[in-house]
Order: structure tokens, then C-alpha cells, then sequence
């Protein structure tokens, strides 16, 4: 398994990132379970949607104690969505946290909210991340990915606490194949 797995078996929790592509941004959460239960933070690294439910159901399948409480953040949360709905025998609970639209029509709605909550700085620092996004060899992107990861936790918190969150391992690529 690509991830890291936090308290001691069984592993009964499985827990998705956000992103795609944000793997180590459930650090956090995975710690704080895994002082009272086996949990499983897989990194989700296949291309496409149907790779990384494979990915999943294969670490579920392998690692994990089936059926599992599935918790998914953000990106992660329309994967589990999904996931639960195609593999339902593996899934005990389903747990979606701060889930991406599961629909296309909430879309522009989720973004105006989104920019509504930004300041006049973190307005142009977007502006800035979304030119570079459309022109992705002029920096290292995987470290461009983790500014916008940050500037995205904070416009969806609400009074955010200050946790150390593991964005070492954001990968870009990863991001891009699985949004386009």
C-alpha cells in the first residue's frame, strides 16, 4: 500500500485524501482516529477516476479489515461516493467530509461562495495559481498545487485550526489527469 497506516489492526477505517492528488492532507484526522482504532491513509496515485477506485478497493481488499468505515475529504468524499456505490460490500459506514459537488450544476454556485470569502490579496494570489495551472511548465507544479491546496483550506474553513498538514506528497499531475 502507497500511504501510511496509523494505530494498530485491525484497520477498519479507511481514509481518503482531497485533491485529487493531495495526498497527506488527511494526515491530521488519520492521527488523531488512530490513537483508538486501526486506520489505513492510502494515497490515492492512479490517473484516472476508475485507477484510483481500483487503487482503493485494492487496499480495502489487501489491508483493510472489510467492510470499513470510509471516510472521504473533499475530493476524497466524491471518490468514496462513488466507491461505496460500486463496491457496497466493502463499505460498512460512509463518511463524507467538506465533499466536492456531486453534481456539475453546483458548480459555479461553489465557486462564487468560494470567492466571495476571498481578500483582496488571496483574490490575486488565485488569479495567479490559475494562470500558472494554464500554463503548467513555467514552475514546479507540484509545489504550485500545494500553495493552492493552502489558499483552498482556508477559504473552506470556517475559524480553521492551525494543524500541521503533510502536503510533501501533493502531486499536480495527478491533480490535472483526474480533472480533465
Amino acid at each position: 500500500m502507497t500511504g501510511r497506516k496509523h494505530g494498530k489492526a485491525p484497520y477498519s477505517i479507511v481514509v481518503a485524501h482531497g485533491g485529487p492528488g493531495a495526498a497527506g492532507s488527511v494526515k491530521p484526522l488519520c492521527e488523531e482516529l488512530g490513537k483508538t482504532h486501526g486506520v489505513l491513509e492510502p494515497f490515492q496515485t492512479e490517473m484516472t477516476v476508475r485507477g484510483q477506485m481500483d487503487e482503493l478497493r485494492r487496499v480495502i481488499e489487501t489491508d483493510a479489515d472489510a467492510p470499513v468505515i470510509l471516510i472521504g475529504h473533499s475530493w476524497g468524499a466524491m471518490l468514496c461516493f462513488m466507491f461505496a456505490a460500486t463496491y457496497p460490500t466493502l463499505v460498512k459506514k460512509l463518511i463524507l467530509i467538506s465533499s466536492g459537488m456531486l453534481e456539475e450544476v453546483e458548480q459555479e454556485t461553489m465557486q462564487k461562495n468560494r470567492e466571495r470569502n476571498l481578500t483582496p490579496e488571496e483574490k490575486t494570489e488565485l488569479a495567479s495559481l490559475r494562470a500558472t495551472f494554464a500554463n503548467p511548465q513555467e514552475e514546479d507544479m507540484d509545489d504550485v498545487f500545494r500553495r493552492f491546496g493552502r489558499l483552498m483550506d482556508n477559504v473552506d474553513s470556517y475559524r480553521p485550526l492551525d494543524i500541521d498538514v503533510d502536503d510533501s506528497h501533493y502531486r499536480y499531475a495527478v491533480y490535472a489527469s483526474i480533472w480533465s
